[in-house]
């Protein structure tokens, strides 16, 4: 976000010379990247916004061997959700939705995704309902990073050939705990408990009142 000064305004265009670059206080200084297995029905709309709202700078839909939906023609409509929601809570970025791909694509060595790790170097983490070191303990191994990625999988879940895959790409098999989450549900909660033990929502806010 940068200040600017209004120079001309016309029916047609407004001019303006832009100055200092200025600091966002609604942006985490942790960059998230969500892979988020397409959802039957309004359950995307619903994981674009609320994720949005909560600081996402990208997601990934994609295709898993469980997907029960392989295609769509919403990209255009979440552009718009994700664009809404950063207005709503007052963000300066609006996040980045990438075209549909497959799971597998994600960890190909198109450097577009930044997802390709080296050696035993963590990148993010895997969320499955079966296994998986407990959530906390996970995050703690990645902190002062700077960008993570998470990935959600469909209704039916992530196939272990695929938690494989995510694991060699650099991604932790984490869970959320022993409830079984619903796909959405999943995705919000894992954002909310990252931003909160790695991002921004566990900073205390200058100028606030104890409410208790």
């Amino acid at each position: 976000m940068y200040r600017a000064t209004l120079t001309s305004v016309t029916k047609n265009e407004v001019l303006a010379v832009t100055g200092e670059l200025l600091s966002s206080t609604t942006e985490s200084s942790l960059e998230i990247v969500l892979i988020q297995g397409l959802l039957k029905g309004e359950k995307m709309d619903f994981v674009m916004q609320k994720t949005t709202e909560l600081g996402v700078v990208e997601i990934i839909p994609v295709v898993t061997e469980r997907s029960q939906i392989r295609a769509t023609g919403k990209i255009a409509r979440w552009r718009k959700i994700v664009e809404e929601a950063s207005r709503q809570s007052n963000r300066t970025r609006i996040p980045i939705i990438h075209d549909v791909i497959s799971f597998n694509e994600t960890f190909s060595q198109d450097p577009k995704f930044n997802l390709i790790s080296r050696g035993d170097h963590i990148k993010g983490f895997l969320f499955w309902e079966h296994n998986g070191i407990m959530a906390k303990e996970a995050f703690n191994r990645m902190k002062g990073a700077l960008r993570i990625t998470i990935a959600i999988g469909p209704e039916g879940g992530f196939s272990e050939h695929e938690v494989e895959i995510a694991k060699s790409g650099g991604l932790l098999v984490t869970s959320l705990g022993t409830r079984i989450l619903r796909a959405e549900t999943a995705a919000i909660a894992a954002l909310a408990i990252i931003q909160h033990i790695l991002g921004d929502l566990g900073n205390d806010l200058s100028g606030t009142q104890d409410l208790l």
